[in-house]
């Protein structure tokens, strides 16, 4: 039958207790530190893809807000109103501007004006119709 002895005459005996030896401590903290940097690792990397995320909603918005305006600046481009403005606003950026004497028409200016125009303009200037 073995005999039962206390702690302090197994290590008179040279036999190790508990925790081991001290590169056995060393091991296991380097063990334990390794699992903290791995854990930190893959907060880092769960942090960067919800970031990635996000990111991806923010540009997908921004690329339906910019549609949606692409559409309405072309159906305002579309409709009459605008296209006559733009296209009044062309002939006045291409044309001279025209004084008050009709003789200094051209023209191109004269093509533009309504044929009862172009007599009252005309006819103001000495040049009648008949």
């Amino acid at each position: 039958m073995p005999s039962i002895c206390l702690p302090h005459q197994l290590v008179q005996r040279g036999v190790k207790l508990g925790g081991g030896t001290s590169e056995e401590l060393t091991l296991r903290k380097a063990e334990l530190e390794i699992r903290q940097q791995e854990l930190e690792r893959q907060k880092q990397r769960d942090e960067d893809r919800k970031i990635r995320e996000k990111e991806l909603e923010f540009k997908s918005l921004e690329i339906e807000r910019q549609r949606k305006r692409d559409e309405l600046d072309q159906k305002r481009k579309e409709s009459l109103a605008e296209q006559s403005r733009f296209f009044g606003d062309v002939l006045k950026h291409s044309l001279p501007k025209m004084g008050h004497d009709p003789g200094e028409f051209s023209a191109c200016h004269m093509l533009l004006l309504s044929p009862e125009r172009r007599r009252q303009s005309l006819g103001s200037a000495g040049i009648h119709f008949r």
